[in-house]
């Protein structure tokens, strides 16, 4: 999908380790997410501007995955995560690392991230030890057995450049700064939306954003298809 990432290039990497579930979610697993910027990546990237940038880039993620409370869509079952009721469940964490930046930074992340939870396995666990509410459950992990989550509600993040009176996809580095507007649009495999956020400060007339929004669903369509044949 070099037609897509260009000169972006990032790592992204998945673990699970045991713990408790929220109080406020006993019957859940858990995701964490958290994107690195190498400084060497992109100048913005030193100091502070790559803490904030990383910040904003993981919240875009988690919100993607997890969506929001006036979001209906959610992309991931978390209950399958979940391993015994109010005590024990899955934590995955999704890293990665920004290497080189040439532009559609959120869109190569999303895209990367979809196809790292499409190739991970999860390992079966047994558990004993609960004859009452109150025992401590003992959980013996099998190794050779695994199962994968069910990736296909996962969306993708597609970002549409309003440049004068052109609409771009994948922008490059130089024509994100030339863009007077953006727009980041959550798609999903149906080419359904599950989110939009408006990027930078001047305003998108109506008829102009939906086809903004037109084109990130074809253009999301098209690349989660394409995603699914290589996977």
């Amino acid at each position: 999908m070099d037609d897509v990432t260009g000169d972006t290039d990032c790592v992204m990497g998945i673990k699970l380790e045991l713990g408790q579930p929220d109080a406020n979610a006993p019957g859940n697993g858990k995701i964490v997410v958290e994107v690195d910027v190498s400084s060497t990546a992109s100048p913005t990237f030193k100091g502070r501007g790559g803490e904030d940038i990383a910040a904003e880039l993981s919240a875009a993620l988690r919100s993607l995955l997890q969506g929001s409370t006036q979001q209906k869509y959610c992309a991931l079952d978390l209950t399958t995560l979940s391993i015994v009721h109010g005590k024990t469940c899955w934590i995955m964490y999704i890293d990665a690392v920004v290497l080189s930046v040439g532009g559609n930074l959120l869109d190569v992340l999303s895209l990367a991230m979809k196809a790292a939870l499409a190739d991970t396995e999860i390992p079966k666990v047994e558990v004993s030890g609960m004859e009452d509410d109150d025992d401590i459950p003992e959980i013996e992990i099998d190794s050779e057995e695994t199962w994968k989550l069910d990736s296909f509600r996962i969306p993708t993040t597609v970002t549409v450049c309003q440049v004068e009176r052109s609409l771009l996809v994948d922008p490059t580095a130089d024509e994100e700064v030339c863009a007077d507007s953006a727009l980041a649009v959550g798609v999903a495999s149906t080419g359904d939306v599950v989110g939009i956020t408006k990027l930078g400060f001047c305003s998108i007339p109506h008829d102009v954003c939906k086809d903004m929004i037109y084109l990130a669903q074809q253009t999301g369509k098209r690349l989660l298809r394409q995603l699914r044949l290589t996977l």
